[in-house]
């Protein structure tokens, strides 16, 4: 009986290319179903202590020891994602520069938070946070810093969210592919995606723009993908 593997490498000589890019979608977005039906199905219990573990781990690695800035993602409890507050903790404990995601220029969300262009389209940039109260929902999703804040030019160390990660370090995120066109623009940094030991898959489907990342952490393992600069 065929592998999910063997099967793939038929599809890929069999189809055409813009079939193999929308085979691919396909199958992420049923990734992205069942991931977010899993996660939000987890105990509120079992997700904090899971969360202790990943950031416990995360605190451990080598380069956030040696990270002088950090960029964070502020978690959404509704959509049960890896608790953050604590990496945001530790980090300024240890005297690091803070930093947060945010939709740039043009492409941001209008003053009443309504979104001026789609998600797809936007590019997205890191900028200094000093507070955590001040990241706000502004139309795109996510806490996003106040357009003020600082603008960040470079960054040690990412903490990249998703939905699944496999050992090569490629992800299935929201759909929006704001990671990947932001994550090229640090070079320098190191990415370390979390998540939760379930969202952890033997091969993701990965497109051309997609971009991995160097470690993944969950609460049962550390898993350095190759990647790392």
């Amino acid at each position: 009986m065929p592998t999910d593997r063997h099967l793939r490498r038929h599809i890929r000589r069999h189809i055409e290319p813009h079939e193999v890019t929308a085979l691919g979608r396909t199958m992420k977005a049923e990734v992205r179903t069942s991931m977010m039906r899993t996660r939000t199905m987890m105990p509120a219990e079992q997700r904090a202590a899971a969360s202790r573990a990943i950031v416990d781990r995360v605190i451990g690695l080598k380069a956030w020891a040696d990270a002088r800035s950090v960029a964070l993602f502020r978690s959404i409890v509704r959509k049960a994602e890896v608790d953050t507050g604590a990496l945001d903790a530790a980090a300024r404990a240890a005297g690091k520069r803070v930093a947060y995601p945010v939709i740039e220029g043009d492409l941001a969300a209008d003053d009443r938070g309504s979104p001026e262009v789609p998600i797809e389209d936007a590019s997205m940039g890191f900028r200094w946070v000093d507070d955590l109260a001040s990241l706000a929902s502004r139309g795109r999703g996510f806490p996003e810093p106040p357009r003020e804040a600082p603008p960040v030019e470079t960054l040690d160390l990412v903490i990249v969210p998703g939905l699944a990660f496999d050992p090569a370090g490629y992800r299935v995120g929201y759909g929006a592919g704001l990671y990947d066109r932001a994550l090229p623009r640090f070079p320098g940094a190191t990415t370390v995606g979390i998540a939760f030991d379930f969202q952890l898959a033997m091969e993701l489907p990965r497109g051309e723009h997609d971009v991995p990342v160097g470690v993944v952490v969950t609460e049962k393992r550390v898993i350095v993908t190759g990647e790392t600069s």
